[in-house]
Formats: structure tokens, C-alpha cells, sequence
């Protein structure tokens, strides 16, 4: 039975120490419950990912940049049946990895002729907004930003009292600052702070990713173009 014939809709789990550097190719099998296999691993309702630090996700991303999103594509693969969702940038800053005017992800899920994959965890992209993006296993995996949600950040307006633009994780906090490898995020504690910390700018947050990811190079002893 083909893929399209029995997916509607379907959520699924899979430990990323699984597929970070694995082929993502999905097939359906019989079972009492509709599961998804993911490289022979067995893929349950919910999702499970690993907690990154900052250094982390920066330290295995392949590729990193500022973009807007230009499209959001959902396609149906010929040969496996399974949906995935092409979601396209141009207008790029690139912080790491190989430069180009365009960087297209791939990630499983989306919604072809009414028929839907929904992965629970998955990030979703507006057309028109830009985002930072640390990428890895682009065409290779489930979802080729590293944590997932964690390896996308949105930029958005910083309101009157912040005219450059700020950035946010996917889940909507402030990121207000880089400490220790770690993301410092939401509001401050009145009792260590009598004012309220400004979130942090784009420029800011791409020149803390700039550092940490030369500080990666020179310990490996990579020379960036």
C-alpha cells in the first residue's frame, strides 16, 4: 500500500543521537498503531529531542546564517511517498559554512493534495521573516537544524525603546545574552537586576555566534574562506 493511501496524519519520536547523521528515508509497516520507520528505528507518537547548549549547537552546525524566508514548499517524494517541506531563503548573511545567494531546507512533513505528515517539534516558517539558522544533514535527515527548534532563531522587531531588530528563540522568548555557552533568555530577576535587560540585537547575536565558531576553528585548526 502506498504511502499516500493510508497517511493522514501521524506524529512522531526520534532520539536524535539516531539521525543527526543519518539518512532520513521513511516507509510505512503494517502494526497496530501507524508507525514510521526512520533508518530501521521504530518512531513513536511525540518527540523526543537532546537539550543543546549554545557552544553546542554552534559547534555542530555545518552551515549558519541570517535569511528571510522566500517560500515554504510542501512535495511529495516519488520514490518513498513520504512529504517533505522545501523552505527557502535568499537575502543571506553567512556566518559559517560555504556562501550562496539561496539555501533551501529540507525537513520531513507537510501537506500535499489534503493529505498531511505532522512531526510534533517541527519548526514552521513564515514567508517574509528572517531567521538564523544552524544547520546540519540538510537532504539527510529529519529535520537538518541542529536540536531542531534549537538551531532556529526568529528576528524580529525590536519595538520603540530597541529600534534594531532583536532575536528570539522559536518558542517566542527574548534572548537577552551569551554566558558560559549558554543562551540567557526570557526575563531578568528584579533582585539581580533593578532594570529590565534589553534583548539581544541580530548584529550582537551573529558576532557572539562569530566568536564561538572561531574559537571551534582554531582548536580544530580550520582556516575559514
Amino acid at each position: 500500500m502506498r504511502f499516500r493511501d493510508i497517511l493522514h496524519r501521524v506524529s512522531i519520536s526520534v532520539q536524535p543521537s539516531r539521525w543527526l547523521n543519518s539518512a532520513a528515508r521513511a516507509r510505512i509497516v503494517p502494526a497496530t498503531s501507524l508507525l514510521i520507520v526512520l533508518n530501521a528505528a521504530c518512531a513513536a507518537v511525540g518527540t523526543t529531542v537532546v537539550r543543546r547548549t549554545f557552544d553546542d549547537v554552534c559547534a555542530r552546525a555545518e552551515f549558519i546564517f541570517s535569511g528571510k524566508v522566500t517560500t515554504v514548499e510542501s512535495r511529495r517524494d516519488g520514490e518513498t511517498g513520504a512529504i517533505h517541506t522545501f523552505v527557502t531563503f535568499d537575502s543571506l548573511e553567512w556566518v559559517h559554512g560555504a556562501g550562496g545567494e539561496t539555501f533551501t531546507l529540507r525537513i520531513l512533513g507537510g501537506e500535499v493534495d489534503g493529505e498531511k505528515l505532522e512531526v510534533g517539534g517541527m519548526p514552521r516558517f513564515t514567508v517574509g521573516e528572517r531567521y538564523v539558522a544552524f544547520v546540519r544533514g540538510n537532504g539527510r535527515v529529519v529535520c537538518p537544524l541542529v536540536g531542531w527548534r534549537q538551531g532556529c532563531f526568529h528576528e524580529s522587531a525590536g519595538g520603540q525603546s530597541q529600534p534594531q531588530r532583536v532575536v528570539k528563540t522559536f518558542d517566542g522568548r527574548e534572548v537577552l545574552a551569551v554566558a558560559n555557552g549558554r543562551l540567557v533568555t526570557g526575563s531578568v530577576d528584579s533582585t539581580t537586576r533593578s532594570a529590565r535587560v534589553s534583548p539581544m540585537t541580530v548584529d550582537a547575536f551573529l558576532a557572539a555566534v562569530r566568536e564561538r565558531v572561531a574559537t571551534d576553528d582554531a582548536t580544530n585548526g580550520v582556516t575559514q574562506p
